[in-house]
């Protein structure tokens, strides 16, 4: 165990309380973790910090999907296919489809491996929505990813780059599928709850965002690590207060908020799923997979 490793370690888990994604009893279990791999595994440790990271999440996602499949088979004659594939969701696709493609077409100069593409197409989506965010309505038109698509599709023909472009298309086409991936999970693991029926400790499926004394829904229409960031990101950026959050549990104090000073009649929620124990088994599959 170096500095570097004990300032990474620590970054991380800074990241993730300012973000109010882990509670500090799950920062107690992952820094556990991280310190017992250095001395279970001292040749191996280095990248332990991310990787129990990637197995959590990794095992909470198959965990999450394997019900949602198993939903979906169970409810298949009563699914209203209609909303699940509606004009609007198709619209999203395709536009987040032409945001990846730009993006990715522009990492393809700077030759990097898959992996550090992937997170860089996140990053620099989400950079390009705060930017967005902060331009007027006469700029808007620089953020037409399909126009910037199509002159990048003739750059890569013209100049013959046909490798790369099926690679842009690839990388593209692989982040779509994994939103379809979080849309199909967030259909079947969320529903609507009346605020009178709310108890401590549900997950809510939305965000409230607080401004003043205005509160505000902020639909998620798909709930994904993507998502959930580039949401967080842009709510600090534009210091808006974030009453009610994804992945934070309710607690006593919020519904008692939601019940006295908003006008809201219902909260979409999530399936509650007690993080810990994905934290643990992270834990000990990066012990047999380092």
């Amino acid at each position: 165990m170096d500095l570097f490793w004990l300032i990474k370690l620590l970054s991380i888990v800074i990241a993730l309380r300012y973000l109010r994604i882990f509670s500090m009893h799950s920062v107690a279990i992952y820094l556990t973790g991280a310190f017992a791999m250095v001395f279970l595994k001292p040749r191996a440790h280095y990248f332990v910090p991310e990787y129990i990271l990637i197995m959590t999440v990794s095992l909470f996602f198959a965990y999450i999907l394997s019900l949602s499949v198993y939903d979906f088979l169970r409810n298949i004659k009563s699914i209203k296919f209609e909303s699940i594939l509606s004009k609007d969701i198709l619209e999203r696709y395709g536009d987040f489809f032409f945001a990846m493609f730009v993006i990715s077409s522009i990492l393809s100069f700077f030759n990097l491996p898959f992996i550090g593409t992937i997170f860089f197409m996140i990053v620099f989506f989400i950079a390009l929505e705060i930017i967005r965010l902060n331009m007027h309505g006469e700029t808007q038109w620089f953020f037409n990813y399909r126009i910037w698509s199509a002159v990048l599709f003739l750059y890569f023909v013209f100049f013959n780059q046909f490798p790369v472009l099926l690679i842009v298309i690839q990388q593209s086409i692989f982040l779509c599928g994994l939103l379809f991936i979080f849309s199909f999970v967030r259909y079947f693991n969320v529903y609507a709850c009346p605020l009178d029926e709310l108890k401590a400790g549900m997950v809510p499926a939305e965000t409230i965002i607080k401004k003043g004394s205005t509160f505000t829904k902020e639909n998620v229409p798909y709930i994904s690590p993507f998502v959930y960031l580039r949401k967080k990101v842009i709510n600090k950026i534009f210091k808006r207060h974030e009453l009610i959050t994804p992945f934070r549990h309710l607690t006593n104090d919020s519904i008692k908020i939601l019940r006295t000073k908003t006008h809201f009649d219902i909260l979409m929620v999530q399936r509650t799923i007690d993080m810990s124990i994905f934290l643990i088994l992270g834990i000990i599959a990066t012990y047999f997979v380092r």
